[in-house]
Formats: structure tokens, sequence, C-alpha cells
């Protein structure tokens, strides 16, 4: 789950929400718009009750609203199925203490890995 495209897809989706509320013609479009950016915003901070597969039914409504924000929605919550992995801190750092833990590496290795995880190297 990539939290950055989540956000702009959610962005997109509430503002032309806002929009179609505004031209009166699109009052139910900007309604629905909305309502998805309230589930892409919910899948995105891990809030409620919204699965993958309700989020990937409103990606399906948005391509007729706004297919850029389905878009973004879209690749924000495939990130990790296309390869792109960004691991928090705290990841990294279990993952190396994990490492130390089993012996793979000495304590040297350690504080050297250690030093450049909190780095950002």
């Amino acid at each position: 789950m990539n939290k950055t495209l989540l956000t702009v897809g959610y962005v997109l989706a509430f503002v032309t929400g806002i929009l179609y509320i505004i031209v009166i013609i699109g009052i139910p479009f900007g309604i629905l718009n909305i309502v998805a950016a309230r589930k892409i915003k919910a899948y995105r901070d891990n809030t409620g009750t919204v699965t993958k597969g309700n989020l990937t039914g409103w990606c399906i409504y948005l391509i007729f609203t706004n297919w850029i924000a389905a878009l973004f929605t879209f690749l924000g919550m495939e990130s990790n199925s296309l390869g792109i992995n960004k691991n928090s801190l705290e990841d990294k750092l279990n993952e190396l203490n994990k490492l130390y833990d089993k012996g793979i590496i000495t304590k040297e290795e350690y504080d050297i890995r250690r030093t450049n995880i909190i780095s950002g190297q």
C-alpha cells in the first residue's frame, strides 16, 4: 500500500465531488465521489471496514467520473504487488535486529547498518 498515491486519489476524488455538487446537475455524482474519497481515506488510514475488494469497486466507479483519481487509487492499492515496497524505519530496524540475534552479522556490522538505516542511506 502506497499512502502517497492513495492520498492523491483521495484528494482528486474529493475535489471533483465538490465540483460536481457546485454544478447542480452533477449532485448525485458529487455525493458519490465524496463517498469514494472517504472510502479511499479509510483504506489508507486502516480505519473502518473498507476492504481491498470494496475499494476496487469504488475505483471502477471513479473510472467513469474521475479516471485520474481512480488510477492513483488503484496504483496506491497495488503498489506492493507492482514491486514498490518501501519498508518503514521500524521494519528495517526489526529485520536488522533479527539478523543480529541469529548471529548472521557481527556487532560491528549491526552498528554500521543501524546507523545507515537511521540516517536514511
